[in-house]
């Protein structure tokens, strides 16, 4: 794993506009400050990407897949189907080049050896099952169910760059993870540097008290 003077960080504890709960921008802030302390450059900027157009191309991809699973023979269009036109589909794709291509950019390292993105996982923390998928509460403001869940799961899925899930701290009795995303095709090397994040926090990140079904 790579010492953390060879790593710069760039930090974004949260997105504009997607809800996410103060608990888990501060445990980025108090990640972001242990890992400066630690050596690494940490930089709290957020990559210049068309979000709103990552998340439209990133849908239109998820239509297809959809189509696809459902679909006894997926080479072959079924009456009635509604999937993607292939003009949709080039245009998504190009949304998604021109977004690898910037976040590629952004992340490519300077002085230091390695460049990763940790932001939120999630805008929050766990919440008890929802099958009705009625609103979620956010710092005690309620939101529709999806809002506060996908700000943050579609920038690496469309981008196509390698991302870690990894647990920064607590809130309560609930873990609060972040995600690391690090240069494509560059996998290993965002998992050694991930190695070095948690080494660099030698006290760990306590377990639940509930976890993998034992109390």
């Amino acid at each position: 794993a790579p010492p953390l003077t060879d790593v710069r960080v760039f930090l974004s504890t949260s997105l504009p506009g997607s809800p996410t709960e103060r608990c888990i921008s501060e445990a980025l802030d108090v990640l972001g400050r242990d890992l400066a302390a630690a050596g690494a450059e940490v930089v709290r900027v957020d990559p210049p990407l068309d979000y709103k157009g990552l998340f439209r191309a990133q849908k239109v991809i998820a239509e297809l897949f959809t189509t696809i699973v459902e679909m006894d023979n997926p080479l072959q269009r079924p009456k009635g189907d509604t999937s993607p036109s292939a003009s949709r589909l080039w245009s998504a794709e190009k949304v998604q080049a021109i977004g690898r291509q910037q976040l590629e950019a952004f992340l490519m390292p300077s002085v230091r050896s390695h460049s990763v993105w940790i932001l939120p996982a999630v805008g929050t923390v766990a919440f008890p099952h929802n099958p009705e998928h009625g609103p979620i509460a956010v710092d005690g403001k309620e939101y529709p169910y999806w809002q506060p869940l996908l700000p943050y799961v579609f920038q690496a899925a469309a981008t196509g760059h390698p991302a870690v899930v990894m647990p920064i701290g607590m809130a309560g009795h609930l873990p609060i993870g972040c995600q690391v995303i690090g240069r494509i095709w560059k996998d290993e090397d965002l998992i050694a540097v991930c190695r070095s994040i948690a080494a660099a926090r030698p006290s760990g990140v306590p377990r639940p008290p509930v976890y993998a079904g034992q109390r």
